[in-house]
């Protein structure tokens, strides 16, 4: 009786994740893209942190101008893009 309670058959373990293995759905690109334009995005804003700063300027986002456009300009293309192909 235990044996028969504790025997799992492969359908039961593999049904949460069939969507995974079947690629030429559309939802698994759209996802796959949101995925990678947002972490695009969140690699710019990281990155532009550690731009170097050659001089402290009036500027008063983080000390350049070239900072706030890979930071907040680029960075925001690629969220909004991001966003536009997730909410497909």
């Amino acid at each position: 009786m235990l044996n028969k309670e504790l025997k799992l058959s492969t359908e039961e373990i593999n049904t949460p994740t069939e969507w995974i293995n079947n690629w030429k759905q559309p939802i698994i690109h759209i996802l796959l893209f949101h995925y990678i334009f947002r972490a695009v995005g969140d690699s710019l804003r990281a990155f532009s942190y550690a731009y170097p700063v050659k001089k402290f300027s009036s500027a008063v986002w983080p000390y350049s101008q070239a900072r706030f456009c890979i930071g907040s300009v680029a960075a925001l293309i690629f969220w909004m893009i991001g966003e536009i192909i997730g909410d497909w």
